[in-house]
């Protein structure tokens, strides 16, 4: 099986990885996360984009993730 690249994470090796779930209220809150488990040495995160204070607004969500994705 080939390996599976993921941003810059290659899956499918023999390194075993580590995946960390994301669940702050806040954007400010999420994107600390991110950072602080980033410098930890986390190479995958899971977004549990429930427990985000507004996970029903749509244009909220991608603002968000937008600033996930630059993070």
């Amino acid at each position: 099986m080939n390996d599976v690249i993921v941003r810059n994470v290659r899956l499918n090796t023999d390194d075993p990885k580590i995946c960390n779930a994301i669940m702050g209220v806040t954007r400010e809150a999420i994107v600390e996360e991110v950072k602080i488990l980033s410098e930890l040495g986390t190479d995958l995160f899971e977004w549990r984009a429930d427990t985000y204070e507004h996970f029903t607004v749509k244009e909220e969500m991608q603002k968000t993730m937008e600033k996930l994705r630059r993070s």
